[in-house]
């Protein structure tokens, strides 16, 4: 059981951290923040995007919140979620920790494929 309990869905565990983007170093810490205070642009509907990445010869699944990067589906999960990416994505429940006394962002994303 995860930080949602027993509700349907998947749940993904992101953590903000620089990371391989495009042949860049991107650090997902500031729309985190963003999603955490629903700022611009998470202050409406939530809408999930994933998009297939190739790091260090292995596949990776990038994780897009109202068309921003928020981090990467977690090695462990890419497997399970990779046959799931051409059906419907709804992004059920949302939760953001971390920013206070220097704790790193993360967040719990609950979604469900239909």
């Amino acid at each position: 059981m995860g930080l949602f309990g027993k509700k349907k869905g998947t749940e993904l565990l992101i953590t903000a951290s620089p990371m391989s983007h495009k042949g860049g170093i991107l650090d997902t810490t500031q729309n985190l923040s963003a999603l955490k205070m629903k700022e611009k642009p998470f202050d409406q509907n939530l809408t999930v995007r994933f998009e297939v990445d190739n790091y260090e010869g292995k596949q990776a699944i990038e994780i897009y919140l109202n068309d921003e990067l928020i981090g990467e589906v977690p090695g462990f999960m890419v497997e399970k979620i990779t046959p799931l990416l051409d059906k419907n994505k709804e992004v059920s429940e949302v939760k953001v920790f971390g920013g206070e006394d220097d704790r790193p962002y993360g967040c719990t994303l609950r979604i469900r494929f239909t």
